[in-house]
């Protein structure tokens, strides 16, 4: 095809985002939005000059859409993305991938059924410098990968958008909002090793204090750590807070070992500024160096491409499962206290 009718499932936050690259690109045509929140529905519609629906329905009836962006709650992703995929669209949600891992398995069962595409936004794939680290790990330099660390902290940072922090909605707190990014990330980098079994644990200590401050209710941990470890012994820790002590408003992080050189994809001085990294020895000696970012599609981008052309998709959703499945272990085993097999 041509041009891509793209429609958007969720006129929040991601919504809007996608939205404006989506205008902006010739190979999009942004045709209508789903939204039951009517004064968003109409800043959709006067935003983009597209078309407006109540419900998921009106849309799949309306044959307007050979795309759609997922931007629901974290709630509604599986049954927005079957539905779609069931009615003849290609799927791209926004993270996480579900509320769990079962929901995911039907979004990838419907994918491979109705012979669709889908795809799962995990956007820190797409930033320069993770494409560059990637590049340096798929020609070698890291040697054999036997341990890596990731997270995400935030001083303090608790959406101000009630369903964040509503476990019926969001099914978790900054684990399953923030992790999910750097679990992606770290496996990404290491090769999407297989996991065999996660410890986890969650806290909340200062979450519901401060969101109090502003009047909202709060259900979630503000703060969850973890270790993963995987098929031949590497293994990986983590950790993703809301509200925490530490140093910095925004720090993340992702550091990945081998056996040749160690690599980090790191935040600069708490904001959303990066780095690319890697040391080891270089020439006879221990060296360092920071590389330069790789260029590249954004995910829209990479996600059009493949509809129109049939490429990969930026992100295997069968790699997303797997997150997923880390994700599910990490909340089980911080309710029993154990190790859980996977």
């Amino acid at each position: 095809m041509e041009v891509v009718r793209l429609a958007i499932v969720g006129y929040g936050g991601m919504g809007r985002v996608i939205a404006r690259e989506a205008a902006g690109m010739e190979s999009v045509a942004l045709t209508a939005a789903v939204e039951p929140d009517a004064d968003r529905r109409l800043a959709a519609e006067e935003a983009h000059g597209l078309k407006g629906f109540e419900s998921l329905d009106e849309l799949l009836d309306a044959d307007l859409a050979d795309a759609a962006f997922v931007a629901t709650p974290n709630k509604f992703h599986a049954d927005c993305t079957v539905r779609c995929l069931k009615g003849g669209l290609h799927v791209f949600c926004e993270k996480p991938m579900a509320m769990n891992a079962a929901e995911g398995e039907r979004m990838v069962a419907a994918a491979e059924e109705a012979d669709r595409r889908l795809t799962i936004n995990f956007s820190y794939r797409a930033t320069g410098q993770a494409r560059a680290l990637k590049q340096a790990a798929d020609e070698g330099l890291l040697g054999e990968v036997y341990f890596a660390r990731t997270g995400w902290l935030r001083n303090r940072g608790i959406p101000r958008r009630g369903w964040f922090c509503d476990k019926e909605m969001a099914g978790g707190g900054p684990l399953i909002d923030l992790g999910v990014h750097r679990i992606d990330l770290a496996l990404w980098l290491m090769g999407y090793p297989k996991p065999v079994s996660v410890t986890g644990v969650t806290h909340n200590m200062l979450g519901k204090r401060l969101a109090a401050r502003w009047g909202q209710d709060y259900g979630v941990e503000d703060l969850a750590a973890g270790f993963v470890r995987f098929e031949g012994g590497a293994a990986l820790s983590l950790e993703a807070s809301w509200a925490t002590n530490s140093e910095w408003r925004e720090d993340m992080y992702t550091y990945v070992y081998g056996t040749k050189a160690g690599m980090a994809h790191r935040s600069i001085g708490g904001k959303y500024d990066f780095e690319a990294r890697v040391w080891g020895e270089m020439g006879g000696a221990f060296a360092e160096t920071v590389l330069q970012p790789v260029s590249g599609p954004s995910h829209l981008e990479a996600f059009v491409r493949s509809v129109r052309e049939g490429t990969p998709v930026p992100v295997d959703p069968r790699e997303a499962l797997c997150v997923q499945r880390i994700l599910d272990a990490l909340y089980r085993s911080a309710e029993t206290g154990g190790e859980v097999p996977l």
